[in-house]
């Protein structure tokens, strides 16, 4: 990995702390953001991860996505089972949502000139989310969007098309495993500067999805918001006990 010295000098190790196999980010939000726009701007192709605590449960049956994990530039926690559990550690870990870590790297992205590639999710949905991104940051230079809804074998036209485009930052909104794994793959062609999953975020930013309440963000309950708003997502919060169980034998 290629960092500016200067930054590189005054940002902890952003591997601080290892759960189930997975080496977790220490940087706080504001760390994190200079540390994404250092690999941005550093010349060379990055992938960086936001993981939550099913995350790191499926890295745990499937060896590519850990390993695609331990590969990354950096690891973000975006789940607060993960923050909870690496605190009682006295572990440094701060929790920063992928859909605040994405706003926040497009503000700064519109700053500094960024072409910013929107991927994933259902159809309309990355072009809605980037418009409203887009209509916030005037100057922010979006490059294109895709929806994520296609065969495997689409991917790597849709990935060659966006290196084609000159991309400094490609967001991938697919979920868990398979951002990872199309980021991985984007990451490894050069298709972007920094590649990055994020998640349900395009559903948030466009309005299609609303953002639990401060309120609830606020009591750590936002995962339990999520799976009461979505009953589709509320089998897996039957996760979360397992999650505890594997971390508990995991010293």
């Amino acid at each position: 990995m290629i960092v500016p010295q200067s930054v590189a000098n005054r940002l902890p190790d952003p591997h601080a702390a290892q759960l189930l196999g997975v080496k977790i980010s220490g940087l706080d939000a504001e760390e994190t953001v200079d540390f994404v726009q250092a690999l941005v701007e550093s010349g060379e192709s990055h992938q960086v991860c936001t993981v939550h605590a099913l995350g790191l449960l499926e890295a745990d049956r499937d060896s590519d996505l850990k390993s695609i994990f331990n590969q990354a530039s950096l690891v973000v926690c975006d789940g607060e089972g993960i923050r909870h559990v690496l605190q009682k550690r006295r572990a440094t870990v701060y929790k920063f949502p992928g859909v605040e870590l994405a706003e926040s790297l497009c503000m700064i992205g519109a700053e500094r000139g960024w072409r910013v590639f929107f991927y994933g999710g259902e159809p309309g949905v990355a072009e809605r989310a980037s418009e409203a991104l887009a209509e916030k940051y005037p100057r922010l230079v979006v490059v294109g969007a895709l929806d994520g809804f296609h065969g495997a074998e689409d991917v790597g036209a849709r990935l060659a098309h966006i290196k084609s485009m000159g991309v400094d930052l490609l967001l991938v909104g697919m979920g868990i495993p398979l951002q990872e794994k199309v980021a991985f793959r984007a990451q490894q062609i050069g298709a972007a500067r920094v590649c990055m999953g994020v998640g349900g975020t395009f559903d948030v930013i466009s309005g299609r999805r609303r953002r639990a309440p401060r309120w609830v963000r606020g009591l750590r309950l936002e995962w339990l918001w999520r799976g009461l708003i979505d009953p589709r997502k509320f089998p897996k919060l039957v996760g979360l006990p397992v999650f505890l169980w594997k971390v508990s034998r995991d010293r």
